[in-house]
């Protein structure tokens, strides 16, 4: 087996087994002492299901097929995942494992903790990176359950001093991972669990034209010679690693050196553990991004381990090729500013999956209150894959394009589930995009929507109770609003085979126009003919009246709404802005509009048609002529100067002949949200034009085929993608779940308050990582807390962390209890056990303020934003502050939540940022201040 550079990123390593420790016995165990992740020959798909006793029957999809060597021409009803993963057969000796699954490409095991021990663990016989061997003293996982109604609910389950253990990077097929125990009196018998791990769906214009994202195989194992770097908040910036020769420190500089001219081909894999906080993180390339990531780089995997990694911070790869980002909780990211969950600029082959985006840090516009984009997609960046995403009532997902592309990009969209997020599902402009099997779940403001000559293939989506599913700009359900694309030119949505349930539920209004139905309506359209003919009145001077509107009327598709808002008696055009476009024959000799000036105290305001331009007073709509004479078929713009604003409520064309034109009966194509058709392969035909810009659908999709637009199964029927998006888009079981009241939120695009503050109060489960001399410790995770200055976060730690402990003693004479309190020189208590610097409460008149705990009053210090106090304690002992709120009320404090049992010597109390939380409902927050009278360390009951 060949090796993958691993680089050790937990600062220092310790010796797996105590001395004088006898290794794990077990018949099967290897002498191998390869420690990079498993890898392991392909396994036939069907072989493994037979193996394991096959696939539920009642589960199976109907006609589920292998996966293909090329993609079928017709729809399949079958599950992208093609293997189903499944939970272990578990054969325990002394280590007990209570919870065990094969997954994608990676299993892992969770098993019960052994005191004094610690463990080797093994998949398929090779051992795993200490690192993936991560222990909790409270494990928490969230599962889903849907019912008929598809009301979503996430059930809690904890487990206590447990450990778990992944093994990553292995490949589809049946895998077998053991655990045994290494302590001083010698070792156990391994246990085992057997279970079968399925295959990433890799599908999308990512793999199009053979490329292979990231620094993983298309198998699912490393890529040759790939360098691994763990990282976690406690080691940010000391992890060091060598690139092109040169050892570099911190995750900064680590990233600020990956780039394609030192590392060449060799791949580069950043495995976080944990949560991380912004600071420390961002390279100079990322300054603006406020993130984690990558410039000028290739073959890059930054990914999530375990159920539980998370980030206050973005990722993001600028001017990249080959990039995977997985696996991720993305939690109050952009460093208080306007960046992005994920940001790709200029980047081409990028895989973003399985990742949950819940709420970022507000930005400067109104409409960043819940960040700015989760996944967004600027610069010309091309050929991306985004799948099996979960986004948490995202404000606006994911902007696709910004004005400078050319088009078409090529981006996949699949497999996410907008979960209750608002907008930009996506919000494409110049690009062509296929967006299938995505599940819409009550979304308030709408669902894909298209502007600047963009392509979309919409396919196989499920919307729940969606507002404005797709939408064009300038016309259909956008042009009967407000406008929602900031007046930009249209594009192009061709529709097949979506599903949309439970629609105008709840507050929500579904507004959906294609041209076979009118969903907005309910109303059956007429079929669509254009017909050629000579139009015209004849008027008694000789001329001809081409087309005439008043106000009330169905605007002619001569006339083109831009910016005019219908102000339900009138069209009104802001001053500086054009409202409508008209085209005129050639031989057009007068406008006619009936106007008047419409701002407050202007009496009279510039009005222009063309070339053209007259003064409309603020008399009641007299009539306005504007000789235009035009000499060919023209466009004509119909906007307000900058005076004032107009109001327009009739617009007539006169000519000195017919016009020879094509005009439209039935449903005018021009003014649609979406073209349906009855098959994948039927073409959009070129009388669909765009009503702004006249942007016909480029058929990509069917130009490029199934193999081009880098499909490995054809999409499924909607239904069944439901099912796939609810199992597996995401991190799997995650450790942080928020259940949605669809009665409640579907129609809501506001911050959920209760939802974005258990998002803040959001802390790591990880208490201790195999294989390293760091101990998370309930690390301070506030993301506004400069982590590299604060004592919680000290990088250095680990000096004072060694050994076992025995050097701290609790006085018996007090029963296991310590009772520490304070002294009034303003800087130190009256014990060995806790240090820091603070200040005294301001006395009364009386004496000093006070709190009573068993009969006894205590003086009471003020600990503020500008203090850190650090908690001693032996393992086995648990730490509770006594003291009170601002509120003024007494409460018992307790650290990280609950009272917990400390595994190594130092726990550091900084800021007050949610290291202390009370036991009632009240939690105190950035800036507080708060009285502490006690801090006691008591043992474990």
């Amino acid at each position: 087996m060949k090796k993958s550079l691993k680089i050790f990123a937990i600062s220092s390593i310790i010796a797996m087994a105590f001395s004088g420790f006898l290794g794990c016995t077990s018949d099967s165990s290897s002498d191998d002492d390869d420690s990079s992740p498993v890898t392991t020959p392909n396994t036939n798909p069907s072989q493994a299901e037979d193996d394991t006793g096959g696939v539920d029957e009642e589960k199976k999809p109907s006609n589920q097929n292998p996966t293909p060597s090329k993609p079928a021409s017709t729809g399949s009803q079958s599950s992208a995942i093609v293997t189903t993963p499944t939970q272990a057969i578990n054969k325990n000796a002394e280590v007990k494992i209570v919870r065990a699954e094969g997954w994608l490409n990676s299993a892992y095991i969770v098993f019960e903790q052994i005191e004094g021990a610690t463990y080797t663990v093994k998949c398929d016989d090779v051992e795993i990176d200490q690192e993936l061997i991560r222990y909790y003293d409270t494990y928490t996982y969230y599962e889903p359950t849907s019912d008929e109604n598809y009301q979503v609910k996430w059930k809690e389950n904890t487990l206590k001093n447990v450990v778990r253990a992944d093994a990553i990077g292995i490949t589809e097929g049946e895998h077998t991972i053991s655990v045994c125990a290494n302590g001083t009196n010698g070792s156990t018998e391994y246990s085992t669990s057997k279970m079968t791990v399925a295959s990433h769906d890799r599908s999308g214009f990512a793999f199009a034209n053979g490329a292979v994202p990231g620094a993983y195989k298309l198998d699912g194992t490393l890529k040759d010679g790939a360098i691994v770097i763990y990282l976690t908040e406690q080691n940010k910036k000391t992890v060091k690693t060598t690139i092109a020769g040169k050892e570099y420190t911190g995750i900064a500089d680590i990233t600020q050196a990956v780039k394609t001219k030192n590392t060449g081909n060799t791949p580069v894999d950043i495995r976080i553990i944990g949560k991380l906080t912004l600071d420390g993180l961002s390279c100079a390339d990322m300054s603006s991004a406020f993130a984690l990531g990558v410039k000028d780089a290739s073959n890059v995997t930054i990914e999530g381990i375990g159920d539980d990694a998370t980030m206050n911070a973005g990722v993001a790869a600028f001017k990249c090729e080959n990039i995977e980002i997985k696996n991720l909780g993305f939690m109050k990211w952009g460093g208080g500013k306007d960046g992005d969950g994920v940001s790709l600029k200029e980047s081409k082959n990028v895989w973003v999956h399985n990742n949950d985006y819940f709420y970022g840090d507000s930005g400067s516009d109104g409409d960043q209150v819940k960040g700015d984009g989760s996944m967004d997609l600027k610069d010309n960046s091309q050929y991306v894959t985004i799948s099996y995403n979960h986004f948490w009532d995202s404000g606006k997902m994911s902007l696709c394009g910004m004005k400078s592309e050319t088009g078409p990009n090529y981006i996949t969209y699949h497999h996410n589930w907008f979960d209750h997020s608002d907008s930009r599902h996506p919000r494409v402009r110049t690009m062509s995009v296929h967006v299938y099997n995505n599940y819409f779940d009550g979304n308030a403001k709408y669902g894909i929507g298209v502007t600047s000559g963009g392509n979309i293939f919409a396919e196989g989506n499920f919307f729940r109770n969606a507002h404005n599913p797709m939408m064009i700009s300038n016309q259909g359900t956008d042009a009967r609003g407000a406008g929602t694309f900031s007046g930009e030119e249209g594009g192009a949505i061709k529709a097949f085979d979506n599903k949309f349930v439970k629609n105008n539920s709840y507050g929500v209004k579904f507004q959906y126009i294609t041209n076979k139905f009118d969903y907005t309506n309910n109303k059956q359209l007429g079929e669509y003919k254009e017909i050629t003919e000579k139009i015209g009145k004849a008027n008694d001077d000789g001329t001809f009246t081409i087309y005439s509107w008043e106000f009330g009327e169905e605007l002619p598709s001569f006339i083109i709404k831009t910016n005019a808002v219908d102000k339900t008696n009138y069209f009104q055009i802001s001053k500086g802005k054009s409202g409508f476009s008209i085209k005129v024959p050639a031989n057009t000799k007068k406008v006619i509009l009936k106007a008047k000036s419409a701002s407050s105290g202007v009496t009279s305001a510039p009005l222009k048609v063309g070339s053209v331009s007259k003064s409309v007073t603020a008399d009641n709509y007299p009539e306005y002529e504007f000789d235009v004479n035009t000499t060919s078929e023209s466009t004509l713009e119909i906007a307000a100067g900058k005076e004032g604003s107009i109001n327009i409520t009739s617009i007539k064309v006169i000519a000195s002949e017919q016009w020879e034109t094509k005009y439209s009966t039935g449903l005018n194509l021009s003014d649609i949200d979406a073209y349906e058709v009855d098959s994948r392969s039927e073409l959009v035909p070129e009388i669909v034009k765009s009503k702004v810009g006249e942007y016909k659908y480029s058929n990509f999709d069917t130009t490029l085929g199934d193999i081009g637009l880098g499909l490995k199964n054809v999409p499924s029927n909607p239904d069944v993608a439901h099912q796939d998006v609810l199992k597996y888009a995401g991190r799997h079981n995650p450790d942080f779940a928020w259940t949605f009241d669809n009665e409640k939120d579907d129609a809501k695009y506001a911050v959920d308050d209760s939802m974005n503050a258990a998002i803040i109060a959001h802390k790591t489960g990880v208490v201790k990582i195999q294989g390293s001399s760091i101990s998370v410790d309930k690390p301070n995770n506030n993301e506004n807390v400069d982590t590299g200055n604060s004592s919680g976060n000290n990088d250095n730690v680990e000096d004072t962390e060694k050994g076992d402990n025995s050097d701290i003693s609790i006085p018996s004479e007090i029963d296991g209890t310590l009772i520490v309190s304070f002294t009034g020189d303003n800087t130190s208590s009256n014990s060995e056990f806790v240090t820091g610097t603070w200040s005294m409460n301001k006395k009364e008149s009386n004496g000093a303020i006070s709190i009573e705990y068993n009969g006894t009053k205590y003086n009471t210090i003020k600990f503020d934003g500008n203090a850190s106090i650090t908690v001693k304690a032996p393992i086995g002992y648990n730490v509770t502050v006594i003291g009170s709120l601002p509120s003024g009320k007494q409460k018992c404090f307790k650290l990280n939540d609950t009272l917990v049992t400390l595994d190594s010597k130092v726990t550091t109390i900084t800021k007050f940022t949610k290291t202390f939380t009370s036991t009632g409902n009240d939690v105190i927050k950035k800036g507080d201040t708060a009285s502490i009278a006690l801090i006691l360390i008591e043992k474990a009951k």
